[in-house]
């Protein structure tokens, strides 16, 4: 908790809400109080649901990072965490559309990218607070189309078995 004031919160300002998995740490009576005190509310994933959490998916792209930057320098792995998370906030994510750096007002790129890398509609068109909502709404109808998919995805696997009382499974 003191983590998340001093690294997060003061950097970035208290969200409406965080969405955790149902780690132990996030069921306590002190976790309650200090998300009360802070005013934020707090979301649950499914219990042994970690596709439904899409911080486990920008962990699994960030484990996938270290892997590879570690695999000669296995004791050094640690050193890069910051670069790959400056990585990461800095590369546009397929659910959104956006780098996350695009979302979030205020905040200074973590990677400093030439310009002339950038795609032309990046370019400063002199509204910045519009353009922000803008992006908001768009990687919001972007996360909403990519749930639809994924659910349709998983609906094509199949409908679940029925059983009746006597039945033998």
């Amino acid at each position: 908790m003191d983590t998340l004031q001093l690294e997060y919160f003061s950097e970035y300002g208290v969200p409406s809400e965080i969405l955790t998995d149902n780690g132990g740490q996030f069921i306590t009576n002190r976790w309650r109080e200090f998300a009360a005190d802070i005013k934020f509310s707090v979301r649950k994933t499914s219990p042994y649901s970690p596709q439904s959490n899409p911080v486990e998916r920008v962990m699994r792209k960030l484990g996938r990072i270290i892997r590879v930057y570690a695999h000669e320098r296995q004791t050094r792995w640690d050193k890069i965490v910051d670069r790959a998370e400056r990585t990461i906030n800095a590369t546009a994510h397929r659910s959104t559309g956006f780098r996350p750096v695009e979302l979030h007002p205020g905040v200074e790129e973590p990677l400093k990218i030439d310009p002339r890398l950038r795609p032309i509609e990046e370019e400063e068109n002199g509204n910045e607070e519009v353009e922000l909502e803008r992006k908001i709404e768009e990687a919001a109808e972007t996360l909403r189309k990519r749930a639809q998919q994924r659910k349709k995805q998983t609906d094509k696997h199949g409908e679940a078995d029925t059983y009746q009382p006597g039945d033998k499974i």
